[in-house]
């Protein structure tokens, strides 16, 4: 059984979880991934979702406010869990949870090596977009955005 939970930045097992994300993408991205580390600090993801297993944490994201959008932010799931729709279910968490806060659209970035993260974001709506930000420069970034 899935259980979500709603909390913020100063989680301990969103921080746990993101360790092993951060673990995950400087195996994908190799050397690559160290330029990401300054855009993947969370004081100021302050609404995230923490996915449980029969009480062991699992999966996890979160957004931060950027330009009156939701900034979606450190998306993971565990290895062992993937291909369940816990990603799709925590993404559909907080694209309600920015709803409840009367924000009307969501942006994200992800890399040109997470296939899995792109056909997930696709598949819920998502619509490639010129890099925005930080990620301007960057070719092996990705962007993306969402209207609700």
């Amino acid at each position: 059984m899935f259980t979500f939970k709603r909390t913020d930045n100063n989680d301990p097992h969103f921080l746990t979880l993101i360790n092993q994300l951060d673990s995950d993408l400087n195996v994908t991205n190799g050397s690559e991934q160290a330029k990401f580390a300054q855009f993947n600090k969370v004081d100021k993801v302050n609404w995230v979702i923490v996915a449980y297993h029969n009480s062991q944490p699992i999966g996890c994201g979160g957004f931060k406010l950027t330009d009156q959008k939701a900034e979606i932010k450190r998306m993971f799931v565990q290895k062992s869990f993937r291909g369940q729709k816990i990603g799709e279910q925590i993404l559909k968490e907080l694209e309600h949870w920015a709803m409840e806060h009367s924000i009307h659209g969501a942006m994200l970035e992800t890399g040109i090596n997470q296939k899995e993260a792109q056909n997930l974001y696709k598949k819920l709506g998502y619509r490639i977009i010129p890099n925005y930000g930080p990620y301007v420069n960057f070719s092996d970034s990705i962007c993306m955005e969402k209207t609700f």
